[in-house]
């Protein structure tokens, strides 16, 4: 998914984020499907594109990067002690376990 060189040029396997896309294909590809079966909860879950131009403040950023974020501001970051591991059961590049700390 999201991987057709003829779209998403010769590097479409790289995650890439700020790639430049053909006019008409969604940022986020294929991931939450098209049309009526899209999934209607995409933008609460991961919120719209920021573009150059938008209001941070009155942008929807979405429910899991404001979850994330949010611990990073109150203090959570990686345990040192106990470093993340890759999810084997995927090809995709997700994490199985990533143990972080809070506080000192």
């Amino acid at each position: 998914m999201n991987r057709d060189q003829s779209v998403f040029g010769d590097d479409a396997t790289d995650f890439y984020p700020d790639r430049t896309l053909p006019e008409g294909i969604a940022p986020w590809g294929l991931s939450f499907g098209q049309g009526m079966h899209a999934c209607i909860g995409q933008d609460l879950a991961s919120g719209m594109s920021f573009m150059d131009g938008d209001d941070i403040d009155a942008h929807l950023f979405g429910l899991v990067p404001t979850a994330v974020q949010t611990l990073f501001d109150h203090g959570c970051r990686p345990d040192p002690d106990d470093p993340p591991e890759m999810d084997a059961s995927t090809t995709r590049p997700y994490f199985g376990r990533y143990p972080v700390i809070f506080g000192a």
